[in-house]
């Protein structure tokens, strides 16, 4: 099995200016990269488009380096931009173009959005029209003010007044003075709302619902309608009529196409929440604990549900798809995707959007991960460091490879690497087509399965994989495991060692020999009141500073300690364990925080190769 994934960059032969100081030196792993500089911008397209800078000037070129746009504008790409048409701007005005370079409006505009099926357009005197994605105009500027066309239609506003129009320019509803709002193009609010009372008019502009409810009202699929009472939630037909009581903390709407009519409700009552459809059935039967978020949450085509503190999912037809047994789900709210992750604990692991779970929780994440790109790679973090997973839950790209990792789409990525004197170096690659996973999509265990150091503690007994063999380094370290990993280290003589002094040790503890040892040593002292803790997690810090004592550095750490008084952690420890070659003691991780697997490897390879006779800077 592969360790180490190919990147391609294939003919990507760019003549990029490098950011200042960053020449050809090599990175640290032995990837095919192409360097890129630190204001690269990524367009995407058919082409695969980049833009580039030239004497202050934005441009945009091929990743062979054919330009198709010369450098001649202040801004390329920004937001409301897609993979396929950017905003182009010079002399201050905007303008449109594709990824392959042909200008589709030339630069003559105040502004323009670039929405999903159509542009919306400002002239240079505040008048707003539309045209369609090549550019074409198919309504004149004519209105004072307009949003981006969704679902076939557009809130436009002439005259101080107010409607809906569709792609032909023809009101959905009968101008009104007040800005209206819709969901479903049947039913509009209008303005006036924000005086706290309610107008729901019809297409013909006939009043079906007025001063009945506070606030505003909105209608889904032309049936039911979202309004408030007396502080308090509940759902109505079209003729104000009460389908929910109102009785509710707040009732809320999902849009992604989730029932047939596109639309799913969140209702919260008494501190639980409940998921109806549009005819206000309740799906599953029964109501659930609130989400962290304090809301309802769907993820996928799932419900969320969550029950004495922990979550998992049901499906649109009230199935229970996954018993709550998670810590918490995530998945990126801006990003449709097939996959999303689980936590099981601090653990993460990788679910399928039917339920399906495709790795167990088993790599520790730094932060939550990010979006997942178009082709379906995630960057994450781990142990302060880059890694890259598939939506299958691949390992693609190990830990400890590159600083940092940015998912571009269509197969390609970008990869920084922070060298000497905080200088970043960035490169573009390809993922090879013919990448061979990983096993088990264990991102740590992948990322130091070749680690000469894990060998080193495999190839001696130090470390041993559970009964399928895995090495589980990205998971988390007990504090009777870390000393029964020295133990193993040093071949602890453990005959006649009787347990006692710790409460939560029985003596028929599977540790209970090892932890009375590390006493006898003077490396370990419980955590108070008598208990050792023994199935908590080890830190980073207590790692550290056990082995710094049984080193025989403790005096000279505990004097630099006392240079620190109001530290967070041992800082004496910490530059003590670097001084005498502790070295993964100078990694980018947070001291305080539970040691997984990979580091506490590293510490004990460490530690087993100190050179003993260095002396102490104090």
């Amino acid at each position: 099995m592969k360790f180490y994934k190919k990147l391609l960059a294939g003919a990507l032969a760019l003549a990029f200016a490098l950011p200042v100081g960053a020449g050809a030196a090599e990175t640290k792993n032995y990837h095919d990269l192409t360097p890129v500089g630190n204001d690269f911008y990524w367009l995407g397209g058919d082409q695969h488009c980049i833009s580039f800078k030239e004497n202050g000037k934005y441009g945009v070129k091929t990743l062979s380096g054919t330009v198709i746009l010369p450098a001649e504008y202040s801004m390329i790409g920004g937001w409301g931009s897609t993979e396929e048409r950017m905003q182009i701007v010079k002399n201050g005005l905007y303008g449109m173009a594709d990824t392959g370079g042909h200008i589709l409006m030339e630069p003559k505009w105040k502004h323009l959005t670039i929405g999903e099926d159509s542009v919306t357009l400002q002239t240079q005197d505040d008048k707003f029209g539309f045209a369609d994605l090549d550019g074409r105009i198919f309504l004149e500027p004519q209105y004072d003010d307009a949003e981006v066309f969704e679902d076939g239609r557009v809130l436009v506003g002439k005259d101080l007044k107010y409607t809906y129009i569709d792609k032909t320019g023809t009101p959905l509803v009968p101008w009104q003075d007040y800005e209206l709002s819709t969901w479903d193009g049947v039913y509009f609010s209008d303005g006036r709302y924000r005086n706290a009372t309610d107008r729901v008019i019809d297409r013909t502009g006939k009043a079906i619902i007025e001063n009945m409810y506070d606030g505003k009202v909105e209608f889904f699929g032309g049936r039911v309608g979202v309004a408030e009472k007396d502080g308090k939630a509940g759902l109505i037909d079209p003729q104000g009529k009460a389908i929910l009581p109102f009785e509710y903390d707040y009732i809320i709407d999902r849009h992604r196409n989730f029932l047939p009519d596109g639309t799913l409700l969140i209702a919260s009552k008494n501190g639980r929440i409940s998921f109806y459809d549009l005819n206000g059935k309740q799906i599953g039967g029964r109501d659930w604990e609130k989400t962290d978020s304090g809301i309802g949450a769907t993820i996928g085509r799932m419900l969320v549900i969550r029950e004495n503190g922990k979550y998992g999912l049901m499906d649109l037809s009230g199935n229970i798809v996954r018993e709550p047994r998670y810590d918490s789900l995530y998945s990126d709210p801006r990003t449709d995707t097939d996959s999303f992750f689980v936590f099981d604990g601090q653990l993460a692991g990788l679910m399928s959007a039917d339920g399906k779970l495709l790795t167990e929780p088993c790599w520790l994440f730094d932060q939550y991960p990010n979006r997942w790109s178009n082709d379906g790679f995630c960057s994450v973090r781990c142990n302060r460091t880059a890694a890259l997973i598939s939506s299958k839950g691949e390992l693609v790209i190990a830990p400890r490879e590159f600083d940092d990792i940015v998912t571009l789409g269509d197969g390609y990525i970008q990869v920084a690497n922070e060298e000497e004197n905080d200088v970043w170096r960035y490169y573009l690659a390809r993922i090879n087509d013919t990448i061979v996973p990983l096993d088990n999509a264990l991102l740590s265990a992948a990322a130091h399965g070749s680690d000469p150091k894990v060998q080193y503690l495999v190839d001696r007994g130090i470390l041993r994989g559970d009964e399928n063999g895995d090495l589980n380094l990205g998971g988390r370290v007990t504090r009777a495991e870390f000393v029964t990993l020295l133990s193993r280290a040093e071949s602890w003589n453990l005959s006649g060692v009787q347990p006692g002094t710790f409460t939560d040790v029985p003596e028929k503890h599977w540790a209970a020999r090892e932890i009375e040892k590390a006493v006898e040593f003077g490396v370990v002292n419980g955590v108070g009141g008598g208990k050792f803790d023994p199935d908590g997690p080890i830190t980073n810090e207590q790692a550290m500073m056990i082995l710094v004592r049984r080193a025989g550095y403790a005096a000279q750490a505990e004097e630099l300690d006392k240079q620190y008084p109001d530290a967070s952690y041992h800082r004496g420890y910490f530059s003590v364990a670097g001084q005498i070659g502790l070295r993964a003691s100078a990694g980018d991780f947070h001291i305080t925080e539970p040691a997984p697997r990979d580091l506490i490897c590293q510490f004990l390879y460490d530690y087993l190769h100190l050179d003993t006779d260095l002396s102490i800077g104090m």
